[in-house]
């Protein structure tokens, strides 16, 4: 399924610095092993690289970003996704400059402009770092509240067409398309209430539909 967190990252940075370079190397649908992945990470002398994870992916991230650091130390690795905002220190200890917490479209771009402009990153809210081997963490981003304001995900950034599974069960293609995010409920077995606190924000029902036919428009999504 189309990594929609790392996709709306993507866009957003695009929309607001269209003068920076940006890719997507989604190793996971490309069935990349470690190395493939390192290699191609590696191809380009990117300044920022971001890695998004999971807590079952937390050990190929660490062996990843050490790797990353031993072959390019000036690299700025940063760590954000599910595993990383509840256990930063881990992230941390694994060799990230710093991680992104929660939600992080905005907090993602302020760092990557911080970084291209020569700023300090340690005030910008949203984040984690270690300063003299203590965890920091800066003061809370808020939620997005207008979630329209969020441009579509970079498709194009990915190699769409390994993502046209048949759908379960009625069959056809599919691609995800959000109206919300958050969640109300505190399921013990989910980490949606350490995420989204248990606040829902929706999107105009129209935006979806919008984004349902520019999906079919481009891409032939029924």
């Amino acid at each position: 399924i189309i990594p929609l967190g790392i996709s709306y990252l993507a866009s957003y940075l695009m929309r607001e610095q269209p003068e920076v370079n940006v890719g997507i190397l989604d190793a996971q649908v490309q069935s990349l092993n470690y190395y493939q992945t390192l290699s191609k990470t590696l191809e380009r002398n990117w300044d920022v690289i971001g890695i998004s994870y999971w807590t079952v992916q937390a050990q190929f991230a660490r062996n990843l970003t050490r790797a990353i650091k031993s072959a390019r130390p000036d690299a700025f690795v940063v760590h954000g996704g599910v595993h990383p905002t509840i256990k930063p220190d881990e992230a941390l200890d694994a060799g990230a400059d710093c991680v992104v917490l929660n939600e992080g479209e905005i907090t993602f771009t302020e760092l990557v402009d911080a970084r291209r402009h020569g700023r300090p990153t340690a005030d910008i809210a949203g984040i984690a770092f270690k300063r003299d081997g203590e965890l920091v963490r800066t003061d809370p981003r808020p939620f997005i509240h207008d979630l329209d304001s969020i441009p579509y995900p970079a498709w194009e950034l990915l190699p769409i067409e390994k993502y046209k599974m048949p759908l379960h069960v009625v069959g056809g293609e599919r691609m995800p398309v959000i109206g919300s995010r958050g969640c109300p409920y505190a399921c013990a077995f989910c980490c949606s209430p350490l995420i989204w606190k248990r606040r829902v924000r929706w999107r105009d029902p129209a935006k979806v539909v919008d984004e349902m036919e520019a999906l079919n428009e481009r891409y032939g999504f029924t």
